[in-house]
Formats: C-alpha cells, structure tokens, sequence
C-alpha cells in the first residue's frame, strides 16, 4: 500500500516507522489493494502546550475507491496514539464493508421475493 509519513515536532526513528509500517498491514486485508487509486497518508506528531496526557497524535488519511476515510486519534505515548487509530480505522472500514454486504444481501433477497410474487 502506498503510504505518505509526515512526523511534525519530532524525529522519526527506524523502530517507529517499521511499529506504524506493522500496524498499517493489518488494513491491508480490509481494502482492495488492487486499486489504482489507493492512497495512504499517515501524520505523527507531538502536541505542544501540553505537560502530560495525550500529547502524541496520530492522523491516518485513507483514500480508496472514491471516499476518504480519515482518522484522528491521541496517546499518552506514540505507540498508543498509533494503535488507537489503527483500530478506529479498522472499525470504520469493517462498517462500511458491512454495510456493502448487508445492501447487497437485501437487494438479492427482494429480488427473490418479486420474482416469487409473478409464479404465485
């Protein structure tokens, strides 16, 4: 997957990229990576202002089959601000797969019902 990593107020480390690299596999089995127009854009960055509590954030832009599925999520440390968007990502991109199959399922179902409806 094509994917774009801006760090803002910090130093990427190796250990931090190939940690958010191993966490974006797992959408890998969750969107079409045969689409041209697939796009990954990952944002890293250390709040200023802030003493303690949610000072990391982490933003994830996924682009795929028309939409923008965008994510924002807080951690007490990098590592936590990445897995919280990871999962919130998840979560969205299961939502509307689900979403694609429960329509298509309903479609077919009325489909079938209408063309009960000419035998009787």
């Amino acid at each position: 997957m094509p994917t774009t990593i801006k760090a803002t107020r910090f130093v990427m480390t190796p250990e931090t990229e190939s940690y958010l690299q191993e966490r974006l596999s797992a959408l890998e089995k969750l969107i079409d990576l045969s689409d041209t127009t697939l796009k990954c854009d990952v944002e890293l960055s250390r709040e200023t202002g802030h003493q303690h509590g949610g000072i990391w954030r982490a933003e994830i832009n996924l682009a795929h089959k028309g939409e923008v599925v965008r994510v924002v999520a807080d951690g007490e440390s990098i590592h936590a601000a990445i897995d919280a968007a990871k999962d919130e990502m998840t979560s969205r991109l299961r939502r509307s797969k689900d979403k694609l199959v429960s329509t298509l399922r309903r479609s077919g179902v009325m489909l079938k019902r209408w063309l009960r409806f000419g035998r009787e």
